[in-house]
């Protein structure tokens, strides 16, 4: 096979060829911008979510998966995503448990979304493979900067695998609105299932309909009669799906929320007109992310006081000039497309229900497939507008190669989270989780007094906040200090109950009680714990090392063994299993 050796001879390919051509580079382009990030390390939720969580290294998925530990938002509590869960446990079942393998898979996911997303603007469009505009739109959506969040952070796998879902059921609905007769039978069967994987997947898959419908205004409105039994069918079936799975998220789950953890101070205590006011002013920061990307892994606003009328006024600008640009180029759909796509891959998040955090750019995820459409749309036009001065393609091409170039450095600088998490503070200074998580990536790298100042930065950002004040302490004996010195400022913290603290919180204060010498209310602590979260492991390991400790060895034996069956993989449940032996007596 002899490869083209200029544009115009790419130009007079076969669609065919022209097609493996552009997926080959796709797929090489990946690699290279993406291949940096491999063995980029956990961050924020991952470590608990996927490195410690036993159900995952299992050997089986367990019936009760809902009594495995899972977090949303520093909240833990039974998870409720069985898909994106079974999709975890899939990947490491199939191919192992390395952060690599993991971070692969969300690669592969990002890549299939790219190639779904062309796909369907080649069906819509019906340009076939030498469809430039389908490629570009495909390519800037691939590469976006802001795309890196849900490469680097694991567990926004959500946000990829739900985007799956959502693609494939609008492209098995265009390839079935083409046909000449009626919706299929299996067809509907096949959607509900589709919507189904995808609110079990992210709860922002309550727009499945809406997308769905969004198609059908835009492309079939006036060639199909939409008032049909089946289409009336189809929709009545999403919707009792979608207002049932709304029912199950919002008030049974909630309340299972409520039984378990309510430590932290953030969106699921604010009301729900703060709420709203908030949604409002962060959508324009949405927009400028598209133009002048910055990928954050943590987005932290302070709390809306007064009502945010700037946001307000140019939130509801962009939504008329939306309506009016869907008016004005009415004959090119795809501008309405692109523009419906934005508005209601935002929807999930604007309102006055508190489902995630106020601002979190993985929530531009799907939205920026609408986006760059537009992108397409617009530098493609610039480019005709030119003339014989430059190729149409050229303002496109070159975005494209901006944008990668940017996708690149960020997945390289994801490697050192010290620099991740100044990020952050840079743009939220008053933010104490990101002090915290800088502290922690400080403390990883064993520089243990600069993570204690940075604990107690956080702790003055926040004051009411006792888990840093705990970690604090524990940098200081990592780092030397004197117990007799730290010692005096436990009291403080042991005063506070378990249900002011997270699991988390409660781990590290009794390891804190245990190296400052009080052991027996260390001991209590654990106990309790372990009642209280039987399938967490850490609770049964620090249990296992205290009781060592303590000399009850055959006490540690059994705890060492339970947090092993819980997590397989732990290394340090089975060093210790392997050194002390499995315990002997009744249970």
């Amino acid at each position: 096979m002899r490869f083209p050796t200029s544009f115009f001879e790419i130009l007079r390919m076969s669609p065919q060829k022209l097609a493996i051509l552009f997926v080959c580079f796709l797929i090489l382009s990946v690699a290279i911008v993406f291949g940096v990030s491999i063995h980029n390390p956990y961050y924020f939720d991952d470590f608990l979510v996927l490195r410690d969580n036993g159900w995952l290294h299992g050997l089986r998925p367990p019936l009760g998966w809902f009594r495995t530990i899972y977090v949303d938002s520093n909240q833990i509590f039974p998870g409720y995503r069985p898909t994106l869960m079974l999709s975890f446990w899939a990947n490491i079942r199939l191919f192992g448990d390395q952060i690599s393998v993991l971070r692969m898979g969300n690669i592969f996911l990002h890549t299939l979304n790219a190639f779904l997303l062309i796909q369907l603007l080649i069906f819509l469009r019906k340009k076939g493979f030498k469809d430039w505009i389908a490629w570009g739109a495909g390519f800037l959506f691939l590469f976006h900067p802001v795309q890196t969040l849900g490469i680097n952070f694991l567990w926004k796998r959500s946000s990829l695998l739900e985007a799956t879902f959502l693609l494939l059921s609008m492209n098995l609905h265009v390839k079935e609105r083409n046909r000449a007769n009626a919706y299929r039978v299996w067809v509907i069967v096949a959607q509900l299932f589709l919507c189904f994987l995808t609110v079990t997947t992210k709860e922002s898959g309550i727009i499945f309909g809406g997308l769905l419908f969004l198609v059908d205004i835009c492309f079939f409105f006036k060639r199909k009669k939409l008032l049909t039994l089946r289409n009336i069918i189809l929709y009545g079936a999403l919707g009792f799906l979608t207002l049932t799975f709304v029912w199950f998220r919002l008030e049974y789950i909630n309340q299972a929320i409520a039984s378990t953890a309510t430590s932290f101070h953030h969106w699921r205590r604010m009301g729900k007109l703060q709420y709203f006011m908030a949604s409002l002013e962060v959508i324009p920061e949405y927009l400028s992310l598209w133009l002048a990307p910055h990928p954050l892994i943590l987005e932290d606003p302070l709390p809306v006081t007064q009502f945010p009328w700037l946001g307000v006024m140019i939130s509801f600008s962009l939504l008329s000039v939306s309506i009016l640009l869907s008016i004005r180029y009415s004959k090119e759909r795809l501008v309405a497309f692109s523009l419906g796509l934005f508005w209601i891959g935002l929807f999930p998040t604007i309102g006055p229900t508190p489902i995630f955090f106020v601002m979190d750019q993985i929530r531009l995820y799907l939205p920026l497939a609408g986006l760059s459409l537009l992108m397409a749309l617009l530098l493609t036009q610039l480019g005709r507008f030119l003339g014989n001065r430059i190729h149409p393609m050229l303002p496109l091409s070159l975005l494209i190669l901006l944008y990668s170039s940017l996708s690149m450095a960020q997945n390289i600088r994801y490697h050192y989270p010290p620099l991740i998490w100044q990020d952050v503070i840079e743009k939220y200074p008053y933010s104490g989780l990101a002090w915290e998580h800088l502290g922690a990536s400080l403390d990883a790298l064993h520089l243990y007094d600069e993570a204690m100042k940075t604990y107690e930065m956080a702790s003055r950002v926040e004051p009411g906040n006792k888990m840093v004040q705990i970690l604090a302490l524990q940098s200081g004996i990592k780092a030397g200090l004197p117990k007799a010195q730290l010692k005096p400022k436990l009291p403080k913290l042991q005063d506070i109950s378990h249900d002011r603290l997270d699991i988390l919180g409660v781990l590290n204060l009794s390891i804190l009680e245990a190296e400052l010498g009080e052991e027996k209310r260390a001991e209590e602590r654990l106990l309790q714990m372990t009642q209280l979260y039987p399938y967490y492991a850490n609770g049964h390991l620090n249990l296992g090392v205290l009781w060592e400790r303590m000399g009850k060895l055959e006490q540690a034996k059994r705890a060492y063994a339970n947090a092993l069956t819980l997590s397989p993989t732990n290394r340090r449940a089975k060093e210790a299993v392997d050194r002390l032996g499995r315990p002997t007596g009744p249970p």
